[in-house]
């Protein structure tokens, strides 16, 4: 189990024997009246430290908060076998039927429900690190971009991104848009299914 905000995560650390967590594992962090930052983030998207590893980031670094009043969040541990890089904002689904949660990026055939979290920072392949199930977070929006207040959905258009869904109460989504954007990350809150 995770230490709660203020000790930080353990984002990405593995050591010679391998992962810090057992992959599948979950941990909440609760919500709060006050903004908490998780991480911080180079303007290239690759995880810098969090609270744990300083008081302070670089001044081009960028926070990854959980806002204040926006509800808890449920982090998943995951490994990244797909070959490439995870880009921050990129919804990420199991690489094959595997109970430990290897993942892969989204196709734009996989299934909304098939959505297992959305990246926060870039996950480099061949490491482990926790990626946002469930809460207030980002994802990149495609050009058909996402509504404040409609759910989203994969991309048609662009493996791992998302869009608005066109009709609500026929097609499965795996958040709520917080934010009207497009072809930028969007604030949304996740609610994953895979």
């Amino acid at each position: 189990m995770l230490p709660t905000i203020g000790a930080s995560l353990h984002l990405q650390r593995t050591t010679a024997q391998g992962p810090l967590h057992a992959l599948g594992s979950m941990v909440t962090i609760g919500a709060s009246q006050v903004e908490q930052t998780i991480a911080w983030v180079s303007s290239a998207g690759v995880i810098t430290g969090g609270p744990m590893y300083g008081p302070s980031a670089a001044a081009t670094d960028v926070a990854v908060v959980l806002p204040a009043n926006a509800g808890p969040q449920v982090w998943v541990y995951v490994y990244n076998d797909s070959g490439s890089t995870i880009e921050r904002g990129i919804a990420c689904i199991p690489k094959a039927a595997v109970a430990t949660r290897n993942v892969k990026i989204a196709a734009t055939s996989s299934g909304n429900d098939a959505v297992v979290g959305v990246t926060q920072w870039d996950l480099a392949t061949g490491t482990y690190g926790w990626i946002l199930r469930e809460g207030p977070g980002e994802i990149t929006a495609d050009a058909a971009g996402t509504t404040d207040g409609v759910p989203v959905k994969l991309s048609n258009a662009t493996a791992g991104n998302c869009e608005f869904v066109s009709t609500p109460l026929s097609e499965s989504s795996f958040g709520l848009a917080t934010e009207t954007v497009t072809s930028a990350l969007a604030t949304v809150h996740l609610r994953c299914k895979g």
